[in-house]
């Protein structure tokens, strides 16, 4: 461990701008010395991202003095940032080396600042990556720069996963990535690249059976999709991957072959079964706050307060929605939920051990029957104003009652019954060790 640095920021900036970005002939032989030893400059990047983390605690007093004028502060770290991505981008391939590789130093670095003005500073990221990543030309300032930065740490996790280095770092690099996806705009042919990235590794077997690479792999592709307004799809294609690989709960069960994603495997499947509940619940509570905001802006009455007395349309004297308008939301709604609900189907098959995964199915199943409750009552609330109903929500609730309803109640039984304590897995509380 690196104890406290007396060194001051200002001088950490400098050396690190003499050893990766100081092209003066006359200076270079001076610096190949300092630059032959790796040691030397890791130890420079050990005190960077020292103060980088005394910045995000305040801890120092420098660090303290600094955010009194954060113009300053903020200055510092476009500065240090631009070294950090700098090396970053010069870097073709990991080296082979003891210890932490500079390259992934770099990463760390940069994360935390990104972090860093994305708390502080939300309002300057523009500023940020406009003083630390290159513009592009064919593409717009903040979208260009955003872009370019997450093609640089593309490359960097394709080469860390070609050379076998270790996943943590990969998974740093995919959290960048995660990061930077905010500021691409939905619907861009940017965010569609990093889409069609991350979906590409996620069927590579290139991963193997890294659980920790695979969680992330997963949470990374189910938000890029969200933005794109299909996560609940994706999310559906993971449950029946997940399912083939830990099992079905009825041993007579033969299942269909299911690989649509390498990552998910025996290994992995537990990994990944926790992020499909992590974004089921983000998603279920996406959709019941819609609704809530539907019932707000058209809210009947017992008598409705969008008819007179002749039964005449009274809608042009409320500035809301039509019944139309909100037709083609509530199918909107169903074709979400719809793919929810498969994924369920799946999941209340599977077969999955007391404990973490039976609670946590239970608590998405909870989630998904409260929202179609809310979305049904507010439906029928309505029905005097529609002139049909919406096929969509009849279908969704026929599937519930038909398909996933008489699974949920042996899926309880299931879970009431439990399995003795000798036939669980030692390796993971997700799964059956006979399956």
């Amino acid at each position: 461990k690196l104890w406290p640095s007396n060194l001051r920021l200002q001088f950490v900036i400098r050396l690190l701008k003499a050893l990766f970005m100081d092209n003066i002939p006359s200076h270079q032989q001076a610096l190949a010395i300092l630059k032959a030893s790796s040691s030397f400059v890791r130890y420079v990047l050990s005190v960077a991202l020292q103060k980088i983390q005394e910045i995000r605690d305040r801890t120092s007093e420098e660090c303290a003095v600094l955010m009194l004028g954060q113009k300053k502060l903020q200055k510092k770290c476009i500065a240090l940032g631009r070294i950090l991505f700098n090396q970053m981008e010069c870097v073709k391939a990991p080296k082979t080396e003891k210890g932490r590789s500079i390259v992934d130093m770099c990463v760390e670095g940069f994360s935390q600042l990104l972090e860093i003005v994305e708390g502080e500073w939300p309002e300057k990221m523009e500023e940020f990556l406009g003083g630390v990543v290159p513009a592009d030309k064919d593409e717009g300032e903040l979208c260009g720069r955003t872009h370019y930065a997450i093609k640089t740490l593309q490359s960097l996790f394709t080469a860390a996963i070609n050379a076998s280095t270790t996943s943590k770092d990969a998974i740093l690099m995919l959290g960048v990535v995660s990061l930077l996806m905010k500021y691409l705009p939905s619907g861009s042919q940017q965010l569609k690249q990093v889409h069609s990235w991350v979906h590409g590794h996620a069927q590579s077997k290139e991963q193997g059976n890294d659980a920790p690479l695979a969680k992330t792999l997963a949470s990374l592709l189910l938000t890029v999709v969200a933005r794109q307004s299909a996560s609940a799809q994706t999310m559906e294609e993971f449950a029946q991957d997940v399912h083939y690989h830990i099992g079905d709960c009825d041993d007579d069960v033969q299942l269909e072959e299911s690989d649509q994603f390498a990552i998910v495997s025996k290994t992995t499947a537990p990994s990944v079964l926790a992020v499909l509940y992590a974004h089921c619940e983000v998603l279920l509570s996406d959709i019941d706050w819609l609704i809530a905001q539907l019932k707000s802006e058209f809210s009947p009455q017992t008598e409705s307060p969008f008819t007179d007395d002749d039964g005449a349309s009274d809608l042009a004297h409320h500035g809301t929605a039509s019944p139309t308008q909100h037709t083609g939301v509530v199918a909107s709604i169903c074709e979400q939920l719809t793919h929810v609900l498969w994924a369920m189907y799946e999941l209340v098959q599977t077969a999955l051990s007391p404990g973490p995964a039976t609670n946590g199915l239970l608590k998405c199943l909870t989630k998904l029957y409260n929202v179609m409750s809310n979305l049904v009552k507010y439906y029928a609330s309505l029905f005097g104003l529609f002139t049909h109903v919406c096929n969509n929500l009849v279908v969704l609730v026929e599937t519930v009652g038909k398909k996933l309803s008489p699974k949920t109640y042996s899926f309880i039984t299931y879970t009431q019954v439990g399995v003795p304590s000798s036939s669980l897995s030692c390796e993971s509380p997700f799964v059956h060790a006979d399956h």
